[in-house]
C-alpha cells in the first residue's frame, strides 16, 4: 500500500507556516498556466506514458513554477536544495514535519498534490490504494464552467472532495459557502486549503445534502461518484457510485429540490449506463419524482467499456502490470453483466419553478455550454410554450452559437443540403430545408417576430397576394420547434 498524508497534520499547521508556503507559490508564479502547457504533452494519454515526459520538460525548464509543478502537479522527484531555494526555509520545514515531503538521497517528492485551478490551490492526495481525496480534473472543469455565480448568495457544493468547486465559488464573491462530504479526510483536505487560499467556507462530514438537512441554497453543486463497482473491488469514495455507478447521482437528484430556495438552481455531472437519452431522461424524471423545477439536460457519449475499464485499471496499477491486467478484466467483466457497451455523460441543470419547462439534447460534448446558455436554452423552452401573441410580439432569434453550413458534393452527385452546426459543440447539429434557412435568416435580420414572418412571406411569395396568417402559422410551429431544439432562443 502506497503511504499517504493525514490531512488534519496540515490544518493544524501555524498561520506562519501556511501563510510561507502561498507565498512562496505567488513569488514563483505557480499558476494554471504552466499546467496548462504541460497538459499539452502527450494529450489523451495514460499517466504512465506521458508523466514521464512531462517531467523532462519541466526539468529542462528548471525555474521556479517548474519546479513546483514537477513536485505538486506530477509527483516528480528533484533535488532537495533546489526545492528548499524555491520555497524557502518556513514552508519546506513545515512540509518536512507533516510528513508531505520524501527524501530519497538527495532528492525529494511530495505525497500530496497541489494544483492551481481557476485562481486558488487546492492539495488532495496523490492518488493511492487506501481510499485517496482526489483534486480537480477534467470533468471538474466541464461541470465548472457550466455554474453561474452571479446572483448567488448561498452555495452548497455536495461531495466537495478537497474542495475545488466550493473554494472557486467563494473567490468568484460568493458569500455564504458549505461544503459537505462523506470522507473526513476530503473535508480536512478542504479545510486546509480554505486556509491555504485565505477563504473562508463551512465544511461539514456527512451523507450528500444530509448536514445541511433543513436549510435552503441559492445554488447547488455536484460532481458524485459515478463509476460502477464491480462486487470485487473494494469501494473508493471518489469514484463508485454504486453497482452500476449512477445509484449514488439518481439519490442525490432526489435530495435537489429541498435543498434549493425559491429561485434556488443546481448542477449536477455524472455518468449513467442508460443507452439514450429517452432512458436517461425518464431515469432523472424517475428519480426527482413530483417536484416543480425547470430541467435542462445533456447527454453526451461517455466514454465505452474498454476505455473505462483501462482507465480505473490504470488508477490501481500505474505499472501496468499484473494487477492492472487483472482489474481490467473485472470492470470489462461487470460492465459486460450490465450489458454496457457505453456509458452516457449527463448534465442536469435544475432550477426551481412554478411552471416547470425542461430541455433535453444529445450535443456532441459539453465544451460549448455555459451557465448563460443552459439558462437561455431553458427561456427558449419555456417561450416555445407561449401564446401565439405573445411569440409574435418577441424577439427571436437563431442560437449566438448556431452556424448554418452549405454542404455539397465535390462530385456533383447528389442535392446540396443545409446544416445548422453549433460553435464548439454547443447544439445538436440539424439540416434545413432551404424555406426553413430563409426564415432563419429573417428571424436573424428582422425583429420582432411578426415583421421576421412578414419579411419571410415576401421572400417567397414576392408582391403576390398571400394569407398571412396561414404563414405565420407554419412560421409558428417552425419556431415552436426551434426553440425547443435550441437553434433558437429569444432575446439578445
Amino acid at each position: 500500500m502506497a503511504p499517504r498524508v493525514e490531512p488534519k497534520r496540515l490544518v493544524d499547521l501555524a498561520d506562519d507556516d501556511i501563510d510561507a508556503l502561498r507565498n512562496a507559490f505567488v513569488a514563483a508564479e505557480y499558476d494554471e498556466r504552466r499546467v496548462t502547457s504541460c497538459e499539452s504533452i502527450a494529450p489523451r494519454q495514460l499517466d504512465a506514458v506521458r508523466v514521464p515526459a512531462v517531467l523532462h520538460q519541466l526539468a529542462l525548464q528548471d525555474d521556479a513554477a517548474a519546479v513546483l509543478t514537477a513536485v505538486f502537479a506530477y509527483g516528480g522527484a528533484v533535488a532537495s536544495d533546489r526545492l528548499l531555494e524555491v520555497l524557502g526555509d518556513a514552508a519546506f520545514g513545515a512540509l518536512e514535519r507533516t510528513e508531505v515531503l520524501v527524501h530519497d538521497d538527495d532528492r525529494v517528492r511530495s505525497l500530496v498534490r497541489i494544483l492551481p485551478y481557476r485562481g486558488v490551490w487546492i492539495a488532495s492526495d496523490d492518488f493511492h490504494d487506501d481510499d485517496p481525496v482526489m483534486g480537480p480534473g477534467l470533468t471538474t472543469d466541464e461541470l465548472a464552467q457550466c455554474i453561474s455565480f452571479a446572483a448567488t448568495t448561498t452555495l452548497l457544493d455536495i461531495g466537495c472532495g478537497a474542495g475545488s468547486l466550493a473554494l472557486v465559488a467563494r473567490a468568484s464573491g460568493v458569500s455564504d459557502v458549505v461544503g459537505t462530504d462523506i470522507d473526513p479526510r476530503a473535508i480536512d483536505y478542504a479545510r486546509f486549503n480554505g486556509r491555504l487560499n485565505r477563504l473562508h467556507c463551512e465544511w461539514l462530514v456527512g451523507d450528500l445534502g444530509a448536514p445541511v438537512a433543513g436549510r435552503r441554497f441559492d445554488v447547488v453543486v455536484s460532481q458524485p461518484a459515478y463509476v460502477a463497482q464491480p462486487e470485487t473491488i473494494a469501494g473508493v469514495t471518489f469514484l463508485h457510485g454504486g453497482s452500476r455507478g449512477d445509484e449514488l447521482a439518481l439519490r442525490l437528484l432526489g435530495e435537489l429540490p429541498a435543498l434549493l430556495g425559491s429561485r434556488g438552481r443546481a448542477w449536477v455531472l455524472f455518468d449513467t449506463p442508460e443507452p439514450g437519452l429517452r432512458e436517461v431522461t425518464t431515469t432523472v424524471r424517475d428519480a426527482l419524482g413530483s417536484a416543480r423545477v425547470d430541467l435542462c439536460l445533456l447527454v453526451t457519449p461517455g466514454h465505452g467499456a474498454a476505455e473505462q475499464a483501462i482507465g480505473y485499471a490504470s488508477l490501481r496499477d500505474r505499472s501496468l502490470g499484473d494487477t492492472y491486467a487483472s482489474t481490467y478484466a473485472t470492470y470489462r467483466d461487470h460492465l459486460a453483466k450490465l450489458g454496457v457497451d457505453r456509458v452516457r455523460h449527463v448534465l442536469a441543470h435544475l432550477r426551481q419553478s412554478a411552471s416547470p419547462a425542461m430541455f433535453f439534447a444529445e450535443p456532441s460534448a459539453l465544451g460549448g455550454y455555459t451557465a448563460k446558455t443552459l439558462e437561455r436554452l431553458l427561456e427558449a423552452v419555456r417561450w416555445s410554450s407561449a401564446s401565439g401573441s405573445d411569440l409574435l410580439a418577441a424577439d427571436v432569434r437563431p442560437n449566438p452559437a448556431a452556424r448554418l453550413v452549405h454542404e455539397q458534393s465535390l462530385s456533383g452527385v447528389g442535392d446540396a443540403r443545409l446544416w445548422v452546426r453549433f460553435e464548439r459543440g454547443a447544439g445538436v447539429e440539424q439540416e434545413l430545408s432551404d424555406t426553413a434557412a430563409v426564415l432563419v435568416e429573417c428571424l436573424r435580420d428582422h425583429q420582432p417576430l411578426s415583421i421576421a414572418i412578414e419579411a419571410w412571406a415576401h421572400h417567397l411569395h414576392g408582391d403576390d397576394d398571400v394569407d398571412l396568417d396561414d404563414v405565420a402559422a407554419q412560421a409558428l410551429t417552425f419556431v415552436r420547434q426551434g426553440l425547443r431544439s435550441g437553434l433558437l432562443v429569444v432575446g439578445e
